[in-house]
């Protein structure tokens, strides 16, 4: 409700006792512009006049400008109502009011502002503080601060985001042989595709050429294209995981060049072998024959 409308529309030059009601009813609908879309039969209960009644009265203010009306623009079809303050015009015997000055009253002349004659000496609790020296406010010999200059931030990296063929799921169906035949699998035409398709771009750092590529050589694989693109996953990491692999160097001094070089033989190992192979046979040349029989040669 705006207030301020009622009081202009009480004070206003409106004599028709019906308009007045209708204007005030107006004005306790209106919003802070000074609109509202109120029913005929809210209009009715409000002015305690009948339909026939307010609408005749909505009429003669609409034509005298101290309404606009908007046929059907408000909520639910109701007209809309515009109300106008400046034709809301004060009755002559309406008292006069800061806002509503008689014609020839003076201009309010303000008066100056006196000197403040009370001093610090009387009042020494409002005396301003001695400022602390701090950074803001430094002593006279204070040395002067270094100041660094400052490092230019580089800009970011080009965002993945920027790098995404969003016509990738076209072309893939393209690829695969769906339009030939005018039937696309619907597992390639949900949102879930386009998603899947970006994130082999974004996450596993595959071009479109790539993934294209990927898969028309499962296609030939397995015979049949894939129904969606939750088929290609596995092909599309084990792709990635491939392309990103380290390159392969040759090995210095691996199992075939020892094959290649024979290796020196080593003379004291082998004394020491024969030395043992002598004393085991003489070990057993020596032993007895054990109680079964068994001789030894």
């Amino acid at each position: 409700m705006s207030y301020r409308l009622v009081d202009m529309v009480l004070e206003s030059s409106l004599t028709d006792a019906t308009e007045t009601a209708v204007m005030i009813a107006l004005a306790s609908h209106a919003d802070k512009y000074c609109s509202c879309y109120p029913s005929i039969a809210r209009l009715a209960k409000l002015s305690r006049y009948k339909d026939r009644a307010v609408q005749s009265a909505l009429k003669r203010l609409s034509a005298r400008g101290v309404i606009s009306v908007k046929v059907g623009g408000g909520r639910g079809g109701a007209s809309f109502y515009t109300i106008n303050p400046a034709a809301l015009k004060p009755a002559a015997d309406a008292p006069f009011q800061p806002e509503n000055p008689a014609a020839d009253a003076p201009f309010l002349g303000k008066k100056p502002r006196s000197r403040n004659t009370v001093s610090d000496d009387k009042t020494p609790h409002l005396k301003p503080e001695t400022p602390h020296l701090t950074t803001e406010n430094p002593a006279a010999d204070a040395p002067e601060p270094v100041i660094e200059p400052i490092k230019k931030k580089q800009p970011p990296p080009e965002s993945p985001a920027q790098l995404v063929d969003f016509q990738l799921v076209p072309k893939l169906t393209q690829a695969l042989g769906f339009d030939l035949h005018g039937v696309i699998p619907k597992y390639w035409i949900t949102p879930d595709a386009a998603l899947i398709a970006a994130r082999w771009q974004t996450d596993l750092g595959l071009t479109a050429e790539e993934v294209i590529h990927v898969a028309v050589q499962s296609m030939k694989v397995h015979g049949t294209p894939a129904e969606g693109p939750k088929a290609l996953v596995r092909a599309m990491q084990d792709y990635a995981a491939a392309k990103n692999a380290p390159p392969l160097e040759p090995t210095q001094g691996g199992h075939h060049a020892q094959g290649r070089q024979p290796a020196r033989p080593d003379r004291g190992a082998a004394a020491a072998d024969d030395a043992l192979r002598d004393r085991i046979e003489g070990a057993v040349r020596n032993r007895s024959p054990s109680k079964r029989g068994i001789c030894f040669d």
